[in-house]
């Protein structure tokens, strides 16, 4: 039995101009930086989100979390990053990108 093991791309500002479209034999599914902090919006979020729904592939949006600031206040920023961008479709996966030491679970929520 052979088993592939699915790609999936974590994408940001920093991958501007990407042709999803050219990717997709190659792609299951795309994670994609929509916001940072309290007011950060990833630049390339607005083109991404709706072509990556366009195209049917698999996505998901991630928000970079910063613990000096409130965990509510962020995730208003995320929900409104997306909203704004034509919300979920039924299969869209949230995910929150920690990355700085002392977060606990706990303190986050």
């Amino acid at each position: 039995m052979i088993i592939k093991r699915p790609t999936v791309l974590d994408t940001a500002y920093n991958n501007k101009g990407t042709h999803w479209a050219a990717a997709l034999p190659a792609v299951d599914a795309v994670i994609c930086k929509a916001s940072e902090s309290l007011y950060g919006r990833d630049t390339e979020f607005p083109s991404t989100w709706p072509q990556l729904a366009a195209l049917n592939l698999p996505r998901g949006a991630y928000h970079f979390y910063r613990k000096a600031w409130p965990s509510a206040s962020q995730a208003k920023n995320f929900v409104a990053a997306i909203n704004a961008n034509g919300g979920l479709k039924a299969g869209d996966l949230l995910v929150l990108d920690v990355e700085e030491d002392g977060c606990s679970i706990t303190a986050i929520l």
